[in-house]
């Protein structure tokens, strides 16, 4: 994947080996959770997930074809790649919030609306913070890739704040959701988290430790894939609530959330 990619050119050999096997593994991996969503006809409901496992598939090839090319030509793909990379990180949060609150489209509007607000303001701050960083004496491909990595960063850091928002607001109220959903939720926690984690580690200290975070991001990735192939599946659509709350204090709870999914819904049509 192209976020482990930029780090492989730098590796040392038998890092390198390694991560070109982990790479193949999460290759395949996702080749097999995207033909098993396929095969149990998930791939309509959890779109974004099969379409991002797809590319994930086909951009495995990027760091194995490009392995012996130089390092300028390797980190230009990488950095004409990830826009695409981005827009299915979103897509995937924004399909997660519309599974969980499928019944309540005026929570989703604001939803999405405030997923968009949480990325714009992470990345700008991303941004802000390398200016000092780049000079006019800083080569045009270096900044490129510090722009690349700020953006990045912002935006993996934002989507994990928003799940965390997700999360605590389903924790509030009693909405049934399947354990697929559930399930999913948790992977792109974590692997939104190891994302940001592993790229601010890679701008505090630079290139010494790539060979280190490529194999940290290789795994991690390949990790996640596997829980997607073998814990989504049709049997974990079946759906349960979220939290218990005592029957008397159900109804009530319910009827402030339809009352709010209401009166967002008629703003939004406003």
């Amino acid at each position: 994947m192209p976020n482990a990619a930029i780090f492989f050119q730098t590796a040392a050999p038998v890092h390198t080996d390694w991560a070109k096997i982990l790479q193949i593994a999460g290759m395949v991996g996702a080749g097999a959770a995207a033909g098993r969503l396929f095969a149990g006809g998930l791939h309509r409901k959890y779109r974004a997930l099969f379409f991002y496992l797809m590319l994930r598939l086909l951009y495995g090839f990027i760091p194995l074809l490009l392995s012996n090319t130089s390092t300028q030509l390797f980190e230009k793909v990488y950095i004409c790649s990830q826009p695409l990379i981005w827009a299915f990180y979103v897509l995937m949060v924004r399909e997660l919030y519309a599974l969980a609150l499928a019944s309540h489209r005026g929570l989703q509007t604001l939803g999405r609306w405030a997923m968009y607000v949480a990325v714009t303001i992470s990345v700008t701050v991303s941004m802000l913070s390398i200016l000092k960083k780049i000079t006019p004496k800083t080569a045009q491909l270096s900044a490129m890739l510090g722009y690349v990595f700020a953006i990045d960063r912002g935006i993996n850091f934002a989507l994990v704040l928003f799940i965390l928002l997700i999360l605590f607001f389903l924790s509030r109220y009693p909405i049934a959701l399947s354990r697929n959903v559930v399930r999913h939720s948790a992977f792109l926690f974590l692997f939104f988290l190891s994302n940001a984690g592993v790229l601010l580690l890679r701008t505090i200290y630079g290139p010494a430790v790539s060979a280190e975070l490529s194999m940290a991001v290789a795994a991690i990735g390949t990790l996640m894939v596997f829980a997607w192939l073998f814990l989504i599946s049709p049997a974990g659509e079946i759906t349960r609530k979220v939290v218990g709350i005592a029957p008397e204090h159900e109804e009530h709870i319910l009827r402030q959330l339809d009352s709010l999914n209401a009166t967002l819904l008629k703003i939004s049509r406003n």
